[in-house]
């Protein structure tokens, strides 16, 4: 599929439902308002095309971005361009979709500490963090145990959004081992409750040591 073919078969999958979605959630116009399943059966049909992607970003279309980060090639992606899209991101869809692109790619590390680094970037940079401490990342346990570090020292003056993508980060990291479960629930000990307002969205603020009970307990 060309340009002009994806993004008419993206207006024809958008609804005014799916639109009032995304914008609860932080996206701005342009968008169409597309199914992350319907993305997906656009994924499967375009497969891995980077040309494609790129062409996709630079539309600024919102479900036309979440789709670029479905098809881009991770093994084109440079730190330059990754570092790019960051800066271009305003809501959580969006960034959840990159970092969980940018995360399957050889620079995942260094693009990691590049957007943590950045106030623009770090919302990208923590989800970052949550796909590295998945069971496959690459998150080893000193870069692990000073992310929680700096969660516990940064949270409360994080953007509100920033907040709940890092006490997620945190979760992750207390599932990766049974020393890292303890250096987190030591953490949220010391963190204490985190504002968060989700807005006009169903989103919670995940309550933390029950959730990484459940986590500790599926692994079982």
């Amino acid at each position: 599929m060309n340009l002009t073919e994806t993004m008419q078969a993206l207006e024809a999958l958008g609804s005014e439902q799916t639109r009032k979605t995304w914008r609860r959630h932080g996206a701005a116009e342009p968008l169409f308002g597309v199914k992350f399943a319907d993305l997906g059966k656009l994924q499967k049909r375009i497969k891995v095309d980077h040309p494609l992607a790129q062409a996709l970003w630079r539309t600024g279309n919102h479900d036309a971005r979440l789709l670029a980060c479905l098809v881009a090639d991770p093994s084109k992606a440079t730190e330059a361009e990754l570092r790019a899209w960051a800066g271009e991101v305003k809501d959580a869809g969006t960034a959840e979709a990159l970092a969980a692109f940018a995360a399957r790619t050889p620079v995942a590390a260094q693009v990691r500490e590049t957007w943590l680094a950045d106030p623009a970037r770090q919302r990208v940079g923590w989800s970052l963090v949550a796909h590295g401490a998945k069971p496959d990342g690459s998150l080893d346990e000193a870069t692990a145990l000073g992310h929680l570090a700096r969660i516990e020292a940064e949270i409360h003056q994080a953007e509100n959004w920033t907040r709940r993508t890092m006490m997620y980060a945190l979760l992750g990291i207390g599932g990766r081992s049974a020393a890292l479960r303890k250096a987190a629930e030591a953490a949220v000990g010391r963190i204490g409750p985190v504002a968060f307002d989700p807005g006009k969205t169903a989103c919670a603020f995940p309550d933390p040591l029950p959730y990484l009970a459940r986590m500790w307990a599926r692994k079982q």
